[in-house]
This record gives structure tokens, sequence and C-alpha cells, in this order.
């Protein structure tokens, strides 16, 4: 059998997705006085095997597709083959998945960015309410609203892993772009 040769025009040109989380933290009253400020970062999603199996069984099979998605906050790493199960989340009180639909209204915006398409997601915001939570420094989005059953289809570091205390905020928007 003849070795394969790929045509390098076909290597410079191939498209990929690019995943990116825009996060914004708003501190709230307490953390204010202690000087914290408001700040925002671009962060890369990784997708998940959980995530590329999903895309690709949704997209070619038309198999496997959730609902909704669900946007959660995990402290540690995530492997590549993580579940539901694998991940650690607030418990404290006023803390859940986010919703991200599959609709116009959860992903509200598909248009040119830089000459490639992109769809950029409707915010989601995480507020602490009156306690202190598990420092957190990732985001990750799920199949399921709850519960360790289901897939994580991909995940994407904070540069600064966040504390949420009183009235703190994380507000997030995805923005997927095929590039």
């Amino acid at each position: 059998m003849p070795d394969m040769v790929m045509n390098p025009e076909a290597v410079i040109r191939s498209e990929r997705l690019g995943f990116f989380w825009e996060v914004e933290y708003i501190p709230g009253p307490h953390s204010r006085s202690l000087g914290l400020k408001r700040e925002k970062e671009l962060t890369h999603n990784i997708l998940l095997n959980e995530g590329e199996r999903n895309l690709l069984d949704e997209y070619f099979r038309g198999q496997n597709t959730p609902p909704t998605f669900w946007l959660g906050l995990h402290s540690g790493d995530i492997a590549e083959t993580a579940t539901l199960a694998n991940i650690t989340e607030p418990s404290q009180l006023g803390y859940g998945r986010k919703q991200l639909a599959r609709s116009t209204t959860g992903w509200p915006t598909l248009a040119i960015d830089a000459d490639d398409f992109q769809v950029t997601g409707a915010t989601v915001t995480f507020e602490s309410n009156q306690t202190s939570w598990l420092q957190v420094n990732r985001i990750f989005l799920a199949s399921q609203q709850t519960g360790a059953v289901g897939s994580v289809l991909l995940e994407a570091p904070l540069t600064i892993p966040r504390v949420l205390a009183s009235q703190d905020t994380l507000a997030i928007t995805a923005k997927i772009k095929a590039q």
C-alpha cells in the first residue's frame, strides 16, 4: 500500500472549530471592599471525548442530540475522558448548572467575524447569594442539568481561580467559530 501524502495547501486551509469563552468577574460589595476589581478574560475551550463523540454523532448521523446544554463550574482538573461523575461542583446555597438552550434564544447571534462564521451564546451568570462558594477554576458544558449521569462535552480553564463571595458574579459567554 502506498504512503499517504497530504497536500500542503489542504493542511494550511484545513477548517477547525475554535471554542472561546468570555468570562467576566463582577465583585460584590464585600469583595470590592477588599480591593477586588471587575475583570474580563477570554479562555480557549477543550473539546473532551464525549463532546467529540456527540458532535460527530449528531452532525453526521443525526443521533445523540442533547435537547439543551447546561453550563457549570468545576474545581480541579478535568480529564479528556471525564464524565459528570468526575466533576466537583460547588455545593453551597444558590449554585446550580445554568441552561444554554439549543435555540436562537440560547445562541442568539450567528454572524461573520473576521471572515469566519461565529455563533455567540447568551450570557449566563452565576451569582453567589449569601455564602462563599468552593473555589472554581474551570467552566464546563454538559448534557444534563443535575447529577453525575450524562456527558461533559467541553471545558475551559479560568485564568484566575475564583472563590465567589456573597453577591460576586461570573458572567460567561460562549463564542464558537469555524476557522
